[in-house]
């Protein structure tokens, strides 16, 4: 597992003349994807189709007419309405649309609502005898709509092509609600998962929610700009195939699943963090992430201990343990005091390099930038220096008291190169991350 940060970025000098401050707090913003509990009142009907099956009768028989197909989408058809016949010479309906054939001719079937008093109608037909009617078996399909047919298994391959691209997820399509206190969740969600975040200390969760699953009216929702937050947690109320398919494309940070699919979340832990839960569990990932993103400092999380109403599920076996671990799969341990976290990682690293890489990335080209608006600095050696100085006391600010993220024993550097437009940073730092107590002490056994 490699612990080094690279740096290898370039630094606008016209940008940098007028940047402002970084503002670090979106490091510990959280999102949690999940299916809201809003659902919005049906549209007002404004129609809907008369049914009569057979619309064709012969004098005696009967037929039912029945309504359907509401207009628009989503209107919820009427539940109260009285049925009639424009001339009852021809046809009678009684109130349940059962029709009666009486005399040959045409005659309009017509449903009338109580509520609205939209009225619809459709045409009846009545003959003397029955019409002779075509065999099915005996019909050919035109060679015109065979044509059509394989024209449209063709756009279908087409269509899968397409699909097969990359594709974003619009933003747009989603709502933020800021949730400040536990009991608030369950006016927004069904998810009885969500509240774990809280135990594990986050003061603030955001939940992300389709827009269409969100009350329009509810003040509280936001406009959803992923460049706020840094990372996104889904949940058991999206199929995992569905979640995967979700990608914005100005979100840069950490995305977070949960599976009981060992061989999916080893493939996932490669690039995003992917917790092994039996029960496809979320709540231990969320109560880890709330305490994790609360910490004063980002440390080694190997000794925290679920709540002991977490049903995340643990692993009591050794050798999976150091399986999933090898896998670099987030994953808990059935331990003397409780559930006790086994790993925590991220695209096959410990997680805490994620969030490192981050904000020392930020804090340098905050360091570079500022120097830059102060200084207005020349093309000269001396200047380079000056800015690498400014950039590596960030290094060496991580390296000390009470940080220690780096390891100050190593070679960590910062070298600057300028060219008309750009300054290019380049550089290595190597993070100080501990090994699971676990792990140790089994390679101490092993030793002896």
């Amino acid at each position: 597992m490699s612990n080094t940060l690279v740096f290898d970025y370039a630094v606008s000098i016209k940008e940098a003349q007028s940047a402002s401050k970084v503002d670090y707090s979106f490091l510990s913003n959280c999102l949690v994807l999940v299916k809201g509990n809003y659902t919005p009142p049906p549209p007002d009907l404004t129609g809907f189709t008369v049914d009569i099956d057979p619309t064709s009768q012969v004098i005696g028989s009967t037929a039912q007419a029945s309504i359907s197909t509401p207009v628009p989408d989503g209107a919820v058809l009427p539940t109260s309405g009285s049925w009639s016949v424009d001339d009852e010479t021809i046809a009678t309906i009684d109130s349940d649309g059962v029709l009666t054939a009486v005399a040959a001719g045409t005659a309009q079937v017509t449903y009338t609502d109580d509520d609205t008093s939209i009225a619809e109608s459709s045409s009846l037909t009545v003959t003397a005898t029955k019409s002779k009617k075509l065999s099915q078996n005996s019909a050919e399909v035109p060679k015109s709509e065979l044509l059509e047919v394989k024209n449209t298994k063709s756009q279908q391959a087409k269509s899968k092509e397409v699909l097969d691209e990359v594709t974003f997820t619009d933003p747009s399509d989603y709502k933020v609600i800021p949730i400040y206190e536990e009991t608030s969740f369950e006016n927004y969600t069904d998810n009885s998962e969500v509240p774990f975040f809280m135990v594990g200390g986050l003061n603030t969760v955001y939940l992300l929610i389709k827009s269409d699953e969100v009350d329009p009216a509810d003040e509280t929702a936001i406009k959803f700009d992923p460049t706020n937050y840094f990372t996104l947690c889904h949940s058991k109320d999206i199929d995992l195939e569905d979640a995967e398919a979700i990608n914005f494309a100005d979100f840069k940070g950490v995305t977070v699943y949960a599976t009981s699919d060992s061989t999916k979340a080893e493939e996932l832990s490669q690039t995003d963090a992917a917790f092994y839960d039996s029960n496809d569990s979320y709540a231990g990932a969320y109560e880890q992430f709330g305490y994790f993103l609360t910490q004063v400092y980002w440390r080694n999380n190997q000794y925290y201990v679920l709540d002991g109403d977490n049903p995340a599920s643990t692993i009591s076996e050794l050798g999976e343990a150091g399986s999933l671990f090898d896998k670099r799969v987030s994953f808990y341990l059935d331990g003397t005091d409780g559930p006790t976290l086994g790993f925590f990682g991220c695209a096959g690293e410990a997680i805490t390099k994620t969030y490192l890489n981050k904000l020392i990335q930020l804090e340098t080209q905050e360091a570079i930038t500022s120097y830059i608006q102060v200084n207005e600095p020349n093309d000269t050696a001396v200047q380079r220096i000056n800015i690498e100085e400014a950039a590596m006391a960030v290094i060496e600010k991580y390296e000390g008291y009470p940080y220690f993220y780096l390891d100050a024993d190593k070679n960590n550097y910062i070298s600057i190169l300028k060219s008309d437009e750009m300054y290019f940073v380049d550089g290595e730092a190597e993070i100080k991350i501990a090994d699971p107590i676990w792990r140790a002490q089994i390679q101490v056994k092993e030793a002896q």
